[in-house]
């Protein structure tokens, strides 16, 4: 797999199930190893290059992993100790930036699916990512959820580049605001994105 992408854009990423569209995402974000091949990011490839290239990336893989009993706050204060990251004024702007600012002392246990969803995106904008990638950010939304984390899209791609899982996409409310496709399991070319899919994977970026 050969894939250029273009910073401030949003690309969807489709294909079969099966197809390996999960474990790519888990590949090029650290949460599973290839057993053979190479994997290359931003053109660096090695175990501890890797580690610094995936500094640059922010990632909801399936569902977020999230602590019930914590606020959304105390969540995101988790996550920012265990990245290092050392500004805590980032948990706030980033909550603002998510419409969850006034959560206050709720558990997340007590939020909705669509709340949830919007914590996870939170989580991986901690670290003022180069790179976004959500896997299914819609899964199981009403129709209002979609158009929230829609609109959220929106705002935030302009910052920096999505990268989206998306499956059984719902009429064009994602759709309509993505700038490119690519196709896990066949040969795609459109104007920003080329990707072929085979065993040994590469990734270059912009």
């Amino acid at each position: 797999m050969n894939l250029q992408i273009k910073k401030g854009k949003i690309y969807g990423f489709i294909g079969q199930n099966g197809a390996g569209k999960t474990t790519f995402l888990r590949l090029v974000t650290g949460l599973a190893f290839p057993t053979s091949g190479t994997l290359s990011l931003w053109g660096n490839s090695g175990t501890e290059e890797l580690q610094k290239q995936r500094k640059r990336i922010g990632s909801m893989i399936e569902t977020p992993a999230l602590f019930p009993s914590m606020t959304a706050y105390q969540n995101m204060e988790v996550q920012r100790i265990q990245r290092g990251i050392p500004d805590k004024s980032v948990i706030k702007r980033t909550l603002d930036m998510v419409g969850l600012q006034d959560t206050g002392k709720k558990s997340v246990r007590n939020f909705s699916l669509g709340m949830r969803q919007r914590l996870g995106i939170a989580i991986a904008l901690l670290n003022t990512p180069e790179l976004l990638i959500l896997d299914e950010p819609i899964n199981g939304l009403d129709p209002a959820g979609i158009v929230e984390i829609r609109n959220l899209l929106k705002i935030i791609y302009a910052f920096l580049t999505i990268f989206l899982y998306l499956l059984k996409c719902p009429q064009s409310l994602i759709l309509s605001a993505l700038r490119a496709f690519c196709f896990c399991g066949k040969p795609h070319i459109s104007r920003s994105i080329f990707l072929y899919f085979r065993y040994q994977t590469w990734l270059k970026s912009w």
